[in-house]
């Protein structure tokens, strides 16, 4: 894909599996390195300590985003035995996790968002969490396979670049019959539209997308998406309803790894109004939706940052 301010727009708005498979095997290398020293860069200093505090976990509007009552109220079922979460960040749900896990394997990069964890775990007297600093796509060089009982991704995936190779590494670690839980923001119309009016203001400016940083992986998922990234590493037969177009657009890939579960809420998406009539799993909601949409992290040159999750509706 060559440089330059349209080449920039189409690089935004396309949907990420389209993107990765315009890339060049030398550019994803690219991308590899320019996603890693982003984010240090935004998640280091007072990044990570005031995380937090920029998504506003602790307003009163946090109700309206879905992932806190996912994860303290919905998923745990009878525990998350031995769980992992992947991109901890900070630890806010990591905590939520740990008092309702055997042991929790925290997967997070970043220097100083571990520190942040690990206080946050001192201060709360929660001693069953583990900080993993390896890339998602490396789980199997440190984890045991079959030896996680639920691994956790709250909105992590859209920063991910090499995602069917992260599923694959998540489908060798979580054990047969195990849960992947997922809850994750919404490429959609009205975040495309958004995106050209950023581009518009300020994108196009050469001085915006001449810039590597700004490349970096940042790419919503849609529900086509992440289903087609869950049945790659089954080895079941999709649902009536769930369609699903492969690792890279054409047919299911045949995974030796082991599967996912039918048995379990595999992939959980979307808000509590959401849920479909008669789906359940283990007498919990089976997630069938995307949610929530969202605005974007990418700050823009002002130093202004959009308003996050801003788009509630979900796809259902």
């Amino acid at each position: 894909m060559r440089s330059g301010p349209w080449s920039f727009l189409v690089y935004l708005v396309l949907p990420h599996p389209v993107k990765m498979r315009l890339l060049s095997p030398e550019l994803v290398g690219r991308l590899d390195r320019v996603n890693l020293a982003v984010n240090v860069a935004m998640y280091s200093g007072s990044g990570a300590s005031a995380y937090d505090q920029t998504h506003r976990y602790a307003e009163a509007e946090h109700h309206e985003y879905p992932a806190k009552p996912l994860v303290e109220d919905i998923w745990p079922g009878r525990g998350y035995g031995r769980a992992l979460e992947l991109g901890a960040g900070t630890g806010y749900f990591t905590r939520i996790i740990a008092l309702r896990a055997q042991s929790v394997l925290a997967v997070e990069p970043v220097p100083d968002m571990q520190r942040v964890l690990l206080a946050g775990c001192a201060t709360d007297g929660l001693r069953n969490v583990e900080i993993l600093g390896a890339p998602a796509t490396e789980l199997g060089r440190h984890v045991p396979a079959a030896s996680i009982d639920t691994a956790v991704v709250v909105q992590s995936l859209h920063h991910l670049h090499r995602r069917p190779e992260v599923f694959e590494a998540l489908a060798r670690v979580v054990r047969p019959g195990g849960r992947l839980l997922v809850v994750e923001p919404h490429h959609n119309v009205r975040r495309v539209a958004r995106l050209i009016r950023k581009w518009i203001k300020y994108y196009r400016a050469r001085a915006f997308w001449s810039n590597d940083m700004n490349w970096a992986t940042h790419d919503f998922l849609t529900r086509r998406e992440i289903i087609a990234l869950y049945w790659a590493e089954s080895s079941a037969t999709p649902p009536h309803g769930f369609v699903s177009s492969g690792r890279s657009g054409g047919s299911r890939s045949s995974a030796t790894s082991p599967a996912f579960s039918l048995s379990r809420p595999s992939v959980a998406l979307g808000l509590p109004g959401d849920v479909p009539r008669g789906v359940r799993a283990h007498g919990r909601p089976q997630w069938r939706a995307l949610g929530p949409g969202g605005g974007d992290e990418r700050a823009d040159p002002d130093g202004s940052r959009p308003r996050a999750h801003r788009d509630r509706r979900c796809l259902g």
